[in-house]
């Protein structure tokens, strides 16, 4: 199933990250451990950076290491969790 996370990143903002899980507890379980270490790192990439960054990843399934490195650990996690999906998407094809 088709799973839609929003984590506040602001007072107005957040980040909106798809994704799919087997079930709703995993999708929970995910939310949980993502959610209370999502600013853990640091400040990362600023939304409209980590817009851009998340928006050529999308776009390429490329992302230059030295962004990655800027980024706090949700939106490291939000990249992995995108790249796990392209992954799965490659393997029914």
């Amino acid at each position: 199933m088709k799973i839609k996370y929003h984590f506040p990143t602001e007072q107005y903002g957040f980040v909106e990250v798809e994704g799919e899980s087997t079930s709703i507890e995993e999708a929970i379980e995910n939310y949980k451990a993502s959610n209370s270490s999502k600013m853990a790192s640091g400040e990362g990439l600023n939304p409209q950076e980590w817009r851009l960054a998340y928006d050529g990843y999308m776009e390429t399934h490329t992302l230059p290491s030295e962004v990655y490195e800027k980024m706090n650990s949700y939106q490291q996690f939000a990249i992995q969790e995108e790249k796990k999906r392209y992954k799965r998407l490659k393997a029914k094809e």
